[in-house]
């Protein structure tokens, strides 16, 4: 077992508040104005059983590593601040065991985000097991502040949990933890020309105009919130994957364009419109340009360091899939060469959670694609095979969200929707799904 005195500290200060990021403060005031949204869920499927004992060292040890998870939030006059505790209060954790082969990881997931997080008292996060001892496998969810985690951080913590926990496994000596330093991304670096940026601008402007006066098409509603979220995973193996990539490669684009395509035209096969017109997002992470003090941010730095491309869309049912696929691609890299990104996450610092009470529409659609999650093969008696996420979005967000997740070789494709009707929402799923199969299947040209 560890303690405080195992921390190498390296840039926090305990009696010191340090002012969240304006991204960060954001997702805080969300979260306080919009019942609890802003928090997420991630759930890996672990093949091997969990213990309580060396699961409790990990998060130890991982609150340890973060000053962010070991931190209490202070409010002041609408800003938001961190306060590195000395001792922290623990991660709680629950462990449900099963018989049955089939875990209830989506209904977990969903009760993990909506118990309430007491950020004042340095509650940031929870964790629970699902644990099948006679299959010898596991579901291990953490439930987290989006503020303090974006997608690569959230991979990035799964991968330290795992690996404390094989060194606590081990038993005996256990080496200091070395705190990472607590990092604000308050500003980015914007690239390109004048000349761009204000092109770039104007584009957005028109796009925005266009996106909020154009009627876009309006998803079919379920009457009451299911018990059960709408969100399932389809794994696709590695032999499925690497041919997924391979097609991908021969087309000249990646597995994130292929993803948006498949989402978009899955979306026309269900609408009887002959051009329906949708709203697009794409997340972007932005931690490379992230102006800091101590040095570039790395994925293993906690945050949220997220931009996104808007996109509306009249989906064009003639116009042929792997042509959508790299145009989105292009517009990606043309939208990143002009500092798209860094200028959007600049402007946070102006955003307003007004704006989001007048917002009336969710987006229809966003798509997102973590290729690199770092996990490792093992963990000692462990091995990640599969991951979702699950964010709170009783009141904002998009009407469905696909995100893409590669796990040691396999292709995680998580579908979630809303408030959706379930019928629609599974239709939508298993178009999505069997565009995918059809591309892993496509001969090499």
């Amino acid at each position: 077992m560890t303690d405080s005195s195992d921390c190498v500290r390296t840039a926090d200060s305990p009696s010191k508040l340090i002012p969240a990021s304006p991204e960060e403060n954001l997702i805080f005031q969300i979260h306080e104005e919009f019942d609890g949204d802003a928090i997420a869920s991630v759930v890996a499927r672990v093949r091997g059983c969990i213990e309580e004992g060396p699961l409790r060292i990990a998060l130890s040890r991982l609150q340890l590593r973060h000053p962010k998870l070991r931190s209490r939030i202070v409010s002041k006059e609408g800003r938001h601040f961190y306060d590195v505790l000395v001792e922290p209060p623990t991660i709680p954790i629950e462990i449900k065991e099963f018989e049955t082969a089939d875990l209830p990881w989506q209904a977990e997931m969903n009760r993990g985000i909506h118990m309430k997080l007491d950020f004042s008292t340095g509650r940031i996060a929870r964790a629970i097991v699902l644990r099948n001892r006679s299959l010898q496998f596991c579901d291990f969810i953490l439930v987290m502040t989006h503020a303090v985690a974006d997608g690569a951080s959230t991979f990035a913590v799964l991968d330290d949990v795992f690996s404390f926990y094989e060194e606590a496994e081990k038993g005996g000596y256990l080496p200091p933890v070395i705190s990472l330093p607590l990092v604000i991304g308050s500003r980015a670096a914007v690239s390109g020309s004048w000349m761009q940026r204000l092109s770039l601008l104007a584009r957005m402007a028109w796009k925005w105009r266009g996106g909020t006066n154009a009627r876009w098409l309006v998803l079919p509603r379920s009457q009451q919130t299911p018990e059960v979220p709408l969100v399932i995973r389809h794994v696709f193996d590695e032999k499925e994957t690497s041919a997924i990539a391979r097609r991908c490669r021969e087309e000249q684009t990646t597995m994130l364009g292929a993803l948006y395509a498949a989402a978009v035209f899955a979306l026309a096969d269900l609408v009887p419109d002959p051009k329906p017109r949708i709203r697009t997002r794409v997340p972007i992470d932005v931690r490379r340009s992230v102006i800091n003090a101590a040095g570039p941010v790395s994925s293993h730095d906690l945050g949220c360091f997220i931009s996104g491309y808007k996109r509306p869309l009249t989906i064009d049912r003639q116009q042929p899939f792997w042509e959508l696929a790299r145009k989105i691609l292009a517009e990606l890299i043309t939208f990143a060469a002009a500092g798209g990104p860094e200028i959007l996450f600049n402007m946070v610092r102006f955003a307003r959670t007004s704006m989001f009470k007048r917002k009336s529409r969710r987006d229809t659609l966003a798509v997102n694609l973590v290729a690199r999650t770092g996990f490792r093969p093992r963990y000692g008696s462990l091995s990640v095979e599969a991951c979702s996420t699950l964010p709170k979005g009783d009141h904002l967000g998009p009407s469905l969200f696909v995100m893409g997740i590669v796990v040691n070789g396999r292709f995680c494709v998580n579908v979630l929707a809303a408030r959706e009707s379930g019928e629609f929402w599974q239709r939508f799923h298993e178009a999505l799904a069997r565009r995918l199969h059809e591309i892993a299947a496509q001969p090499s040209t």
